[in-house]
């Protein structure tokens, strides 16, 4: 069967093409998020909150963090910053920090190429591993579960954002890109996708906060996610970082793009925290993604340019970005733990990286990281792994 075509609607999130647009919103201008112990009296909370001249918008238990984050607004002008400073040494309070933003990694581009699912091998890969029940966090901006190509994939869904969920070009692509499977082929077509509402793009701004962010990670952790895709890019912030680190500490699998900024761009987060796996987008031609970052952080490359991905409302698109090599590498660690259910997060890095085809210079580099991931090549060096441990012997 011929890939569909896109139709003539297209994505609405824009691209992240240049640093300083990126570091000109690296945070909501009016608001500061303040961590307390969970136990923290309401009381407490509103008369700091009065002294600081602060508006009380929300708090949430994040477990992750054994705290309860409360999300305030500046009522008078001042800096984001300079109010954190000032907030940290109160009593009860645990920390203090801007709600900073992060931008989802893909744009718009021309042709359709329909290179991905041969150039990772899929056919045969599926033959091994389809990434079966493995559940996958996708924090996102919501996908569209009633696609055709997401029949049956979506496990549950939840709203950091709030308001009405309204499936969203971008997380539509993405649960695509890990498990299509009606007219496209995903990377991993029978695995479970929680589906977080975190991003609520709208006109130019495709901007997602920490503090939607961290309850949506928090969610998607009680419910005991093995992958977590972070196909979103941004400054880095001491909060989510925490979280990433529990969430590694627990088990998850942590997959992030690389970023959209350009080769001069600084180290994107949370790609550039350790451990998590760090995706960069090539084309057919194996060449990285012009708009991608470079960097030591940037772990393997998968591809993300001209990729055809369902879109909301039943349709199709045609776009780019480090976000579709993200959930593509996302899929291919499903394929893995559906194999080897026991298989730890670090040996899945070190396998994805090991197994990589190498591009440009010799060696992991800046551009591609270890090089292009080889699903097929993962696989089998788990297999050859596994059946060259001893097993273990009863010697009672």
């Amino acid at each position: 069967m011929k890939p569909p075509r896109a139709t003539a609607r297209k994505a609405t999130v824009p691209t992240n093409a240049a640093p300083r647009e990126m570091a000109a919103a690296e945070y909501r201008p009016d608001e500061i998020l303040v961590e307390t112990s969970r136990e923290m009296p309401g009381a407490e909370m509103d008369g700091l909150a009065q002294r600081n001249r602060l508006e009380q918008l929300g708090a949430q238990d994040i477990a992750l963090l054994d705290a309860r984050l409360h999300r305030l607004r500046i009522t008078d002008g001042r800096a984001p910053a300079q109010v954190a400073a000032s907030l940290r040494n109160s009593p009860g309070v645990r920390s203090a920090e801007p709600n900073r933003v992060f931008a989802l990694q893909q744009t718009e581009t021309g042709d359709a190429q329909g290179y991905a699912a041969e150039k990772l091998m899929l056919p045969a890969v599926h033959e091994l591993s389809k990434g079966t029940s493995v559940l996958i966090a996708l924090i996102d901006s919501g996908a569209d579960a009633s696609h055709p190509e997401l029949a049956g994939v979506i496990a549950e869904q939840f709203d950091a954002v709030g308001g009405t969920f309204t499936p969203h070009a971008h997380g539509t692509g993405m649960a695509g890109a890990i498990a299509a499977h009606a007219q496209l082929t995903g990377a991993a077509p029978q695995a479970r996708i929680l589906n977080v509402r975190a991003f609520a793009p709208s006109g130019s701004s495709n901007a997602g906060t920490t503090y939607d962010i961290l309850r949506g990670l928090d969610w998607a952790a009680e419910r005991r996610a093995r992958i977590f895709n972070l196909s979103f890019a941004g400054p880095r912030d001491p909060l989510i970082s925490r979280a990433i680190r529990e969430v590694s500490r627990r088990g998850g699998v942590i997959v992030a793009a690389a970023g959209n900024a350009g080769p001069a761009s600084p180290p994107l987060y949370p790609a550039a925290e350790v451990g998590v796996i760090a995706a960069t987008a090539t084309d057919l031609h194996d060449k990285a993604l012009g708009l991608a970052n470079r960097g030591s952080y940037v772990t393997v490359a998968a591809p993300g340019v001209d990729i055809l991905l369902p879109t909301a409302g039943g349709g199709y698109t045609i776009s780019s970005g480090t976000s579709i090599a993200t959930a593509y590498v996302s899929g291919i660690a499903a394929l893995l733990i559906a194999r080897h259910p026991e298989t730890k997060a670090d040996e899945i890095y070190a396998v994805l990286a090991a197994t990589a085809r190498d591009l440009g210079i010799a060696g992991r580099d800046k551009e591609f990281g270890a090089g292009l991931v080889q699903p097929l090549a993962a696989l089998q060096a788990m297999e050859r792994e596994i059946a060259s441990t001893p097993a273990l012997v009863d010697e009672r």
